[in-house]
């Protein structure tokens, strides 16, 4: 018998949200329907992204730069603007809400010196992402995003101690909503997911660099820089422990599958090449 799409998987949380803004209109238009939420959402969507947009543009540069940019973003044609008209009620509008309200909270965070402030604001962040997991599968642009980050502020030997809490916390909440809420995620297929993976791997140098941050210090000196020092001593660490849990095979599988990611990214058929 036919059973039709497992929503588990997707747009769980997009069926509950538009629901729930059809009850909060109904309490000011009683006349509205759920047609009615379901066709203007992608509207009240762009309104909201807009807002973050605006806000993470004024956190990186000023608000004269915000401005030009959210203008740019609203008059020149784009996937943003198709997806943000009345009537196209999918997944995107959501989802790239909570991708922006995602990269704004964890600018906030990073500006915090408090730890608490970083553990507060790293954990709402990551149920911002995890949400949008349970929307659009778009959450590995936001996930390699912030990986990336990461990555490139250890290579500048940027990352502070205290930004441990930050991405940690981050990292747990999204995780934990991901593979507890939707039917999509198990940890055997976000252990096998190369973007997962590549956020494991990032998270893994942040705790080395947290518990033996010091003692690699001492080590590299002037010898070695840092940051070379902590990503191979890492990089050894993390293949040793994948292999005793795992096994070797899957390791150098895994490897294997985050260069050709890094270095064929949009595959490698012949008539790509």
């Amino acid at each position: 018998v036919p059973l039709g799409y497992d929503t588990s998987g997707e747009n769980l949380f997009l069926s509950y949200l538009i629901v729930y803004m059809h009850k909060i209109a109904s309490i000011f238009l009683s006349s509205v329907t759920l047609s009615d939420v379901f066709l203007f959402y992608p509207v009240i969507a762009f309104v909201i992204a807009d807002i973050f947009f605006f806000l993470i543009a004024k956190k990186l540069f000023n608000s004269g730069i915000a401005l030009i940019a959210t203008a740019f973003l609203n008059f020149v044609p784009s996937a943003f603007l198709s997806r943000t008209v009345v009537g196209f009620s999918d997944k995107e509008p959501a989802g790239i809400v909570f991708m922006l309200i995602a990269i704004y909270l964890y600018l906030i965070g990073m500006s915090k010196e408090n730890r608490k402030d970083k553990l507060i604001y790293g954990a709402l962040t990551g149920v911002s992402t995890g949400l949008m997991s349970l929307i659009w599968g778009g959450v590995q642009f936001l996930l390699m995003l912030l990986a990336a980050h990461v990555f490139v502020e250890i290579a500048l030997d940027r990352f502070k101690n205290e930004d441990f809490y930050l991405y940690s916390s981050y990292v747990l909440f999204a995780i934990s909503i991901m593979v507890g809420l939707s039917g999509r995620y198990t940890i055997t297929t976000l252990v096998r997911d190369i973007v997962v993976l590549l956020v494991m791997i990032s998270e893994f140098v942040v705790v080395i660099n947290k518990v033996f941050g010091n003692k690699i210090r001492n080590l590299s000196k002037d010898k070695v820089p840092y940051p070379v020092m902590l990503i191979l001593i890492s990089s050894v660490s993390g293949v040793i422990v994948g292999s005793i849990f795992f096994g070797s095979e899957f390791v150098l599988n895994r490897i294997s599958g985050v260069i050709s990611s890094i270095t064929k990214p949009v595959g490698a058929s012949r008539f790509i090449s």
